[in-house]
């Protein structure tokens, strides 16, 4: 398996998404998302692009050895806590924006 394989395999799981709900997504077949994840085959990067938007992660993600080594990644922030894995995709997503809405109103208060 290659770091891109590992990542994407890694990601999708994290979003509790199913191979066929990733493939939708990124307008890819299911087998084809089998075979990056088994190492088979390389997505191209157009390929790549797409996957990255519908995990919601960039492309540099899915190719950086470490950045798929953290606990639980979801939308490029590391997630750390008890119970992160068991929640819906819907409410994973939430805790991320909402993470974000944070971060934003924190360099805003910087700012000033």
């Amino acid at each position: 398996m290659s770091i891109i394989s590992d990542n994407l395999k890694k990601y999708r799981k994290d979003l509790s998404m199913s191979q066929a709900e990733l493939a939708d997504g990124a307008d890819l077949t299911p087998a084809a998302i089998c075979q990056f994840e088994s190492g088979k085959k390389t997505p191209s990067i157009k390929t790549l692009r797409k996957i990255a938007d519908t995990l919601k992660i960039s492309v540099n993600d899915l190719m950086d050895g470490n950045e798929g080594k953290k606990d639980v990644t979801n939308n490029g922030v590391a997630i750390k806590f008890r119970g992160f894995n068991d929640m819906s995709r819907g409410d994973k997503n939430k805790v991320v924006e909402y993470f974000r809405l944070l971060q934003a109103q924190s360099k805003k208060k910087k700012e000033k």
